[in-house]
């Protein structure tokens, strides 16, 4: 009897603590989650759980904004975005439920085209990697931006040296830009600064003897299960029009599969031992002669299968491009 009330008090407990922590929470934030899903979607080949994710967080950011009785215009717009993304969900869905993309969620995988997936190192360090590679092949004029001769200052809204180095040693390795380190930022500005005026432009400008600085920005965006967002611009600041100018502009994603790397190959590992095990079993007491089969059909089957997905991916199939029409 009283474990079941010290049960009954815990389930109790716990239903509070989710709820508190669902109304605690930002709708702005499942919002940003939404958004991230939806464009996470778009750039892996318009894969329909993704939008199917986005759909959520954006119902969920709706959910806590109906709970308010009066909604500021900031709000107001935030629910109109939700709806647009919700709204988009049914013509998508509509669209790809017939695709392979929508029809198998695994068709990227077992083709390999999802180059979003990270499988070593920090994702999050590989997508800023890609997002300034991708900026830096972005045109000004007829020559890439990484081409051109720049004095440059990184500009971010990440308040960690770590990430920081990460981006400047991408840069100065990938580009012709002078990156205008710490210690000349405070020989000329008195500090160290990842956000820049103006004034601040000036001042290098000067101390350079150059008409024109470039701003190498770099922001996080939002981050959810593993899947990290961020985007990457280049700005020309000129000292005559003391104008800074946006030049170029992209996004970056890269999700996490580490984790279900060590489960994948973990479990391989197990089945190749059990095998093993069934095969020594098999030898030593020959009653048991019918394991030798057993184990050799099981590695023979993962190995016709491993051969049929190399197979699979020699074929111009795209996900997008071809439907499975039922009544046709």
């Amino acid at each position: 009897m009283s474990f079941r009330i010290t049960f009954l008090i815990f389930f109790i407990f716990s239903f509070v603590l989710e709820t508190e922590k669902c109304f605690s929470d930002n709708p702005d934030n499942f919002t940003n989650h939404a958004n991230l899903y939806y464009w996470y979607a778009t750039e892996s080949q318009h894969k329909l759980s993704l939008y199917d994710s986005a759909k959520v967080y954006a119902k969920k950011s709706n959910y806590l904004l109906n709970t308010i009785d009066s909604l500021n215009p900031k709000q107001e717009k935030l629910m109109m975005k939700n709806n647009s993304i919700i709204n988009h969900y049914d013509q998508t869905n509509a669209i790809n439920s017939d695709n392979l993309n929508g029809r198998f969620p695994f068709f990227s995988i077992i083709m390999g085209e999802n180059n979003h997936h990270v499988l070593i190192d920090d994702a999050n360090e590989l997508c800023l990697e890609e997002a300034l590679i991708s900026l830096g092949l972005q045109l000004k004029g007829s020559k890439d931006i990484f081409s051109q001769p720049y004095f440059s200052v990184i500009q971010t809204n990440y308040d960690d040296p770590e990430i920081y180095e990460v981006i400047r040693q991408v840069v100065t390795s990938e580009s012709c830009h002078y990156i205008i380190n710490s210690h000349e930022m405070i020989e000329i500005l008195n500090q160290f600064k990842t956000n820049f005026n103006n004034n601040d432009l000036n001042l290098l400008a000067n101390h350079f003897d150059t008409k024109n600085i470039g701003v190498i920005d770099i922001n996080f965006i939002d981050s959810i299960n593993k899947i990290y967002y961020n985007s990457a611009s280049f700005k020309e600041f000129n000292t005559n029009s003391n104008v800074l100018n946006q030049i170029a502009y992209v996004e970056s994603f890269k999700e996490d599969k580490i984790l279900n790397k060590k489960i994948i190959i973990n479990t391989l590992i197990i089945l190749l031992v059990l095998l093993l095990v069934l095969i020594v079993l098999a030898k030593i007491k020959s009653t048991l002669f019918v394991l030798n089969y057993f184990s050799f059909s099981i590695i023979i089957s993962f190995v016709i299968i491993y051969l049929l997905i190399l197979a699979f991916r020699l074929l111009p199939v795209q996900g997008i491009s071809f439907y499975l029409e039922s009544q046709s």
